[in-house]
């Protein structure tokens, strides 16, 4: 699918570039590798926050369950927020169930 030149032109080059809709397309920027970029990030940042408290397998073990459930998202910019703010507060019932 080609999109349109002037829908595109504030984007910088790359192949990267995706549209998605119908008469009217829409950029869509979120690919596979800087979601996982950034799912990597977030798991990072949660065993940071909660490395003593909770064990890293668990931590990945909840983001990726989070993740799953914006896998089929058409929007793919606020999967990354998302999942680690779905990760985060599930990790915290966690932990407030075990005290």
């Amino acid at each position: 699918m080609v999109c349109r030149p002037s829908i595109l032109a504030w984007l910088p080059p790359g192949p990267s570039r995706r549209c998605v809709g119908g008469a009217r397309r829409f950029p869509l920027i979120g690919e596979e590798n800087d979601l996982r970029l950034a799912i990597e990030q977030a798991t990072a940042r949660l065993q940071q926050e909660l490395g003593g408290r909770v064990p890293d397998a668990t931590i990945a073990a909840c983001v990726r369950s989070a993740l799953d459930e914006f896998r089929d998202a058409r929007i793919k910019t606020y999967v990354p927020v998302l999942t680690y703010r779905v990760a985060r507060e599930r990790l915290s019932r966690l932990l407030d169930t075990r005290n």
